[in-house]
């Protein structure tokens, strides 16, 4: 079963329910009150006390055991990542995890030897620290990947917040814009997210730019090679902080909730489903190794948060977020989209993508009398003769004079709906 990933929906639903109980189980303590009064006079005033104290608390911890709502979630998010021999990332069409990815380290190939020949590092012996290394890259380049990663995902987050509070509805004073230096803690751990960010005046792949002159910003740019300038910015509600936790992940602080993104190293092979390589991405099978790609999204709640009714609109863009991550980074989605599983099916019915055609047995004119076709034994299929007619033309000798039974039959007057 799917995981829902409306968590702000379904949050604000239990805080409304929360509410409705505590009114209810006001009213009913009103009720309670009354009745242990008559209770009272017939019991002494200790033991009343403890039967009301037992009755209070063992109410209160059923209730809160069948409305609490589960603070903390993880969501995991499962991708492909595709490269071929000569370690270049395999742009897969439609797939925008592939698509970006690819565009990422063809830029850092363009502006950044040094980290482009870190990518192609390779280990000697694939073991570091006791730990079997099943790809081999080397420690280095694992971490520029992650980099690289991690980047995507911001750039996501980015995008989306941008779009999310770009609406006159949102109260501009309830949201904070962060730019690249008022977030060192992630600039400073990721290469990636540094080098396109950086001001395009400052980069020698930029130099044909020159100057923006006219309103706004520029806020995306290609440069030479395939060079990128992305003008990173992260739109939150107010009081929101980013910060790197121990483990190297990012975490968003807000006033309602925490979420932190987690990247797992990436070791293991995966696979498209067969045929995949050489009918989709047009590649030979042996020339391309699939990794797969683990991304864990953890969203934790503050409890107060579920005291507070006002200015849920400020976070929903947890919700659609997800939902937009899923689309653009989970491979099992993207078959998905593409509807491979139904486009498959109809190549193996209309062509030979699969094992080759069905084996049929040409009839041998033993088998049969003349001009007889021969009848198919068991689950042998007969193919029956197909001709051009330019073939049979060219075996028509036309200076032969038709016989009398054809001249007859021309001669004759026409019978239904012929023409002649």
């Amino acid at each position: 079963m799917e995981q829902k990933l409306n968590q702000i929906e379904s949050a604000a639903a239990t805080r409304s329910r929360l509410v409705e109980l505590i009114a209810v189980a006001i009213g009913i303590s009103f009720g309670v009150n009354l009745l242990s009064s008559i209770v009272s006079t017939y019991l002494d005033q200790k033991t009343a006390g403890i039967v009301g104290l037992l009755t209070a608390i063992l109410g209160s911890l059923y209730l809160l055991t069948r409305t609490m709502p589960k603070l903390t979630q993880t969501f995991a998010f499962e991708g492909t990542l595709s490269i071929d021999s000569n370690d270049k990332i395999i742009e897969v069409p439609r797939y925008k995890f592939s698509e970006k990815m690819h565009a990422y380290f063809t830029a850092i190939a363009a502006e950044n030897m040094a980290l482009d020949r870190i990518w192609k590092d390779k280990c000697t012996e694939c073991v570091h620290d006791g730990e079997i290394r099943l790809t081999s890259r080397s420690k280095k380049s694992d971490k520029l990947l992650q980099e690289a990663l991690e980047y995507f995902i911001l750039n996501e987050l980015s995008l989306h917040l941008s779009d999310f509070f770009n609406n006159d509805a949102m109260d501009k004073s309830e949201v904070v814009t962060l730019q690249r230096n008022e977030i060192p803690a992630v600039l400073l751990e990721n290469r990636v997210l540094e080098l396109f960010s950086r001001p395009m005046d400052q980069r020698e792949a930029f130099t044909g730019h020159g100057p923006h002159k006219g309103p706004g910003k520029v806020v995306f740019a290609i440069g030479t090679g395939g060079a990128i300038y992305d003008h990173f910015e992260l739109t939150l509600p107010k009081k929101t902080q980013v910060v790197r936790l121990p483990n190297n992940s990012i975490e968003i602080r807000t006033r309602r909730f925490n979420m932190s993104i987690d990247i797992e190293p990436v070791r293991f092979r995966t696979v498209f489903p067969r045929q995949f390589e050489q009918l989709y991405m047009k590649r030979n099978f042996m020339e391309v190794d699939n990794y797969k790609v683990d991304v864990n999204i953890h969203i934790k709640f503050k409890l107060m948060a579920f005291l507070s009714g006002k200015r849920w609109e400020y976070y929903r863009w947890l919700d659609s977020f997800l939902l937009a991550f899923r689309e653009s980074f989970s491979s099992k989605f993207f078959l998905k989209n593409i509807c491979w599983e139904q486009a498959l099916t109809s190549m193996i019915i209309s062509s030979d993508v699969i094992g080759g055609k069905p084996k049929m047995k040409k009839a041998s004119s033993a088998s049969a009398p003349a001009g007889e076709e021969p009848a198919p034994t068991g689950s042998e299929v007969v193919v029956k003769p197909h001709y051009k007619l330019d073939e049979l033309l060219t075996q028509c000798d036309t200076l032969v004079d038709p016989t009398a039974e054809e001249r007859a039959w021309l001669d004759d007057k026409t019978q239904g709906s012929e023409l002649l």
